[in-house]
């Protein structure tokens, strides 16, 4: 009488468009050995690698199949669900997107927790760099909708990191100009 593997495998579920990784930890008593190893996804991928990886491009929860056979041809079969979790979609507003150095730029976030329709996840943090790829103190917001007065003329990237109750992340970008405030001497007059 020949043992059946023992089957057992890890992952960590993932976001839409991320790669999932599988460690197989299946085992058999020797002397018999494991020879070959078949893997279903759910999303209509497979694969006969020991150790695979498979790139979920839509969210929802999969079910996982991994059937394992020995050299004496006795195998085991193995399902467990996975989940794919919504990646959200950032998006936001700048208004105006061309001020003076004593003026203020708004900032409205308009980011949904996910692309789905109607979208029902929330966006739990927000993270803002107002000098992007710079970080500079004072330069950053955690609150959704925030306001920045620059103090020194130039185009600046905005950067906002939006991330979903899920953990899923999602970045978005846009330019700002800052120019000097016109000076007008204290004797002119346009008449």
């Amino acid at each position: 009488v020949h043992p059946r593997p023992a089957i057992d495998f890890d992952w960590e579920d993932v976001c839409n468009d991320d790669t999932m990784y599988f460690t197989n930890i299946s085992t058999i008593t020797p002397p018999d050995f494991i020879t070959g190893y078949t893997w279903d996804f759910g999303d209509g991928v497979t694969s006969t690698a020991t150790n695979p990886h498979n790139l979920y491009q839509n969210n929802g929860v999969y079910i996982v199949t991994l059937t394992v056979v020995s050299d004496a041809g006795c195998s085991s079969i193995w399902d467990t669900v996975v989940v794919v979790s919504p990646t959200p979609v950032a998006a936001f507003i700048a208004n105006p997107t061309l001020v003076n150095t004593e003026e203020q730029i708004d900032f409205t976030d308009q980011s949904f927790g996910s692309s789905d329709v109607p979208d029902t996840i929330d966006i739990s943090t927000w993270a803002w760099n107002f000098y992007y790829p710079a970080t500079v103190m004072g330069g950053t917001s955690s609150i959704p909708s925030p306001s920045v007065l620059y103090g020194d003329t130039g185009t600046y990237t905005v950067q906002l990191v939006v991330t979903n109750e899920y953990g899923c992340t999602d970045t978005a970008y846009a330019d700002v100009q800052v120019g000097l405030h016109p000076i007008v001497a204290s004797g002119f007059s346009p008449d």
